[in-house]
């Protein structure tokens, strides 16, 4: 420990996430509480490692990685890190960080999870072939870790309704029975071994046995109408007031820049079909609970609906997003006070309960979600949730049918497998510190499942070699090489031929950047002639817009032609990725 902190600390952990933690993200991981709910999770995820560990020096950011954000993670960023550990929930997302790592020789340690099933890739420089070499095929259910607060699929507000039904109907119910029944047995369960959502289930339990206890199907209508006013008005003004159409991240980018859709704000109408079916099945939903009878009357519907009384909407001020901003003193003064609150208030909750006494033989009914009963108004909630929070983002409604069939793939995540997932990505990563002398077969890929249970290992797949000609001699390069070439800012696009003309004994036909062609043979003679004498760095400019300051290098795709093909090789080699460094 002495020689520790004699030691400077060179460490540095960035993490990014564009995502807000939601209720239904708490049974996935270890670092969200219920008093992260509604915080970006690379904010909490980062101050939860700092508790555990004070001296972990670490930056969190709210960036989507991607094209869009390579003015934040450019050259001098890429270039500063010793790996890269990806949790993403799409092959996109997978294949942009993949390439970006095989263009700056980062090591990446690549994993998933969907269900009871998990894997482990490990990505080692100039050894093993990288993610993008046999990818994963493009999934077609909900990924895990969708976008709670910034949907932009169907998928994502299926979800949403999906969790919000077994909130609300499933979970709730089964806490306020076992309370019940149990008492003081099961308060003492809950405080420790479920110390992090004692106070919601509390607060839960004193509502629903308390005022918010409906004695009427008119009740559960009210109840209904509110529920509509919070989750598909109320939630969306405060996000807007939180973040604007105009709002900006710390980092100078548009906060509500693609795939995030800005929402707009839902005002009821029960003249809505759509409005109407989301209080009809709420409404259904909330009687059957508490053993009331229902109705699917319009009439009896509406005439409850004009005795409700929907309180007006206030901003709340203080419910902002953390930015990671925060004086370090000032986070733990907050901790201390957030601490002496949560006692107090547990203590004032458990004082508030009912008198179990008075409610002797009392049981309610909970949901257990049935897609298939056309009668149990599960799918009508689903179905008008989904489609309501669809309309909120601007996102294509569904039918019930369709609905269903999504619904029904569903996998949640499990956060044993999450668990297994992390310590087989752990072990990688110590051999990554360790790599002065470690070979392929040091390292491991792994697949799990353990509903069978089965774990199986395997060594990383070797970077397949390529082999051309250069000077009429062989040269074989995997994935991980790249032509290099230093000083380029001055350089033309006439030099860059002669390049190749010399040095490779090649003829350059055709030339792309990204997806823009900007040099090829089949051009007309005016367009080539002027190309060939502007720089690189000019050419790029005039095909594909200004580049961003940050930029030191630009990569290039080639075609060649050898100029005396060998015997034994293809007349067009297959160069790999051209780096002209500015």
């Amino acid at each position: 420990q002495k020689q520790q902190q004699q030691q400077p600390q060179q460490g540095h952990i960035t993490v990014t996430d564009m995502d807000q933690i939601e209720t239904s993200n708490l049974n996935r991981q270890f670092l969200f509480r219920q008093k992260d709910v509604g915080s970006a999770k690379a904010v909490s995820a980062a101050k939860a490692a700092q508790v555990m560990n004070a001296d972990l020096a670490i930056t969190a950011h709210e960036n989507r990685v991607g094209s869009d954000s390579e003015h934040v993670y450019n050259y001098s960023f890429w270039n500063g890190l010793t790996a890269v550990c990806t949790a993403l929930d799409n092959v996109s997302a997978r294949l942009y960080v993949d390439a970006q790592c095989v263009f700056y020789r980062k090591p990446l340690l690549e994993s998933g999870t969907l269900g009871t099933k998990g894997n482990t890739q490990i990505v080692v420089p100039n050894l093993t072939e990288s993610y993008g070499s046999t990818r994963d095929p493009e999934e077609k259910g909900v990924p895990i870790c969708t976008l709670k607060n910034f949907p932009n699929k169907i998928e994502h507000t299926i979800q949403w309704a999906r969790d919000d039904f077994e909130g609300e109907f499933t979970h709730i119910v089964k806490d306020i029975n076992r309370f019940l029944e149990e008492g003081d047995t099961y308060l003492a369960e809950l405080h420790s071994n479920n110390p992090s959502e004692e106070v919601t289930t509390l607060q839960n339990i004193k509502k629903h046995l308390g005022d918010a206890r409906p004695l009427s199907f008119e009740q559960c209508v009210h109840w209904a109408r509110n529920k509509f006013e919070f989750d598909f008005s109320n939630r969306i003004k405060q996000l807007l007031y939180n973040f604007p159409h105009d709002a900006v991240t710390t980092e100078g980018a548009k906060f509500w820049s693609p795939p995030k859709r800005a929402p707009d704000a839902i005002a009821f109408d029960d003249n809505d079909a759509l409005h109407m079916a989301y209080i009809v099945a709420a409404s259904n939903l909330r009687a059957s609970v508490f053993g009331l009878k229902g109705s699917t009357e319009f009439a009896e519907i509406r005439q409850h609906l004009k005795s409700c009384t929907v309180p007006p909407f206030r901003i709340d001020e203080n419910a902002e997003i953390e930015t990671g901003e925060k004086d370090e003193e000032k986070e733990k003064t907050e901790a201390m006070d957030a601490d002496i609150d949560f006692d107090a208030e547990l203590q004032q909750l458990l004082q508030a309960l009912p008198d179990r006494k008075k409610l002797i033989g009392m049981k309610l009914n909970a949901a257990e979600f049935e897609k298939d009963d056309e009668t149990n108004f599960h799918m009508d909630f689903v179905q008008a949730s989904a489609n309501l929070r669809a309309r909120n983002y601007r996102i294509a409604e569904k039918s019930k049918h369709e609905i269903k069939k999504i619904a029904g793939k569903i996998i949640p995540a499990i956060a044993t497998t999450t668990a297994l997932v992390t310590g087989l990505i752990c072990l990688e990563f110590y051999k990554l510190l360790q790599s002065q002398n470690k070979t392929i077969d040091h390292y491991r890929s792994s697949y799990v499942n353990l509903a069978l249970p089965l774990v199986t290992m395997s060594d990383p797949v070797p970077a397949p070699q390529t082999t051309v000609y250069k000077k009429g001699e062989e040269w074989n390069y995997t994935l991980w090489d790249v032509i290099e070439i230093k000083n380029g800012a001055n350089m033309t696009m006439k030099d860059l031929i002669q390049y190749f003309d010399t040095e490779w004994q090649c003829d350059l036909s055709m030339m792309s950047y990204g997806n823009a062609m900007v040099y090829a043979f089949y051009m007309n003679a005016m367009k080539l002639m002027k190309r060939k004498k502007m720089k690189l760095v000019d050419l790029v400019q005039e095909v594909c817009g200004k580049l961003d300051d940050g930029v030191k290098a630009l990569r290039f795709e080639v075609n060649v032609d050898y100029q005396t093909p060998p015997q034994n090789g293809d007349e067009e080699p297959m160069l790999p990725t051209v780096v002209v460094y500015l």
